[in-house]
This record gives C-alpha cells, sequence and structure tokens, in this order.
C-alpha cells in the first residue's frame, strides 16, 4: 500500500492514477477449511483499508460505520486518500 501511494503522489501531475486493493484474508469455503473460524472470531477480523475518492463525495460516514476510525490522509485539490482501520 505504501508503494501505491508513493507512485499516487509522483504519478499524480501526470494525470496518472494508481489503486490497490489489498483485502486481506477472506472467509470462503478454501479458507475457512484451511483455517476453521467462528462466526465470532470472523466478525472480530481486523484490517485496513485506503481509498482514493472524489473529494466531494462523503465516503467518511460510511466508512466510519463500518470500520470506525477514518482518517483523511490526503486532501488535493480534485481528489482524497482515505484510511480506515477495523
Amino acid at each position: 500500500i505504501n508503494m501505491t501511494m508513493t507512485l499516487s503522489h509522483e504519478l499524480g501531475p501526470k494525470r496518472i492514477r494508481v489503486n490497490a486493493v489489498a483485502p486481506g484474508p477472506v472467509p470462503t469455503e478454501q479458507f475457512l477449511e484451511t483455517f476453521p473460524l467462528t462466526e465470532q472470531q470472523m466478525e472480530e477480523m481486523g484490517g485496513r483499508l485506503y481509498l482514493v475518492a472524489n473529494r466531494t463525495l462523503p465516503y467518511e460516514k460510511v466508512m466510519a460505520d463500518r470500520f470506525g476510525d477514518v482518517r483523511t490522509l490526503h486532501d488535493g485539490r480534485r481528489f482524497k486518500v482515505l484510511g480506515a482501520t477495523r
């Protein structure tokens, strides 16, 4: 994620967008066969989300409802980078 953010800042002035998706473990059938988890353990799974968004769209409330801790990591003229942890 750090490399993605760095490239985004470096390439942004050239109008090149850089994105990454790193969801972490997803409790698929195969995952649960290998790592059996209870429903409570799945609810307690934490993670991080980074979102590059149009700065005028109100993603903060939606993210706060699902993650709790939301921070604006970068606030540019047109886009913002939000970070959330759970």
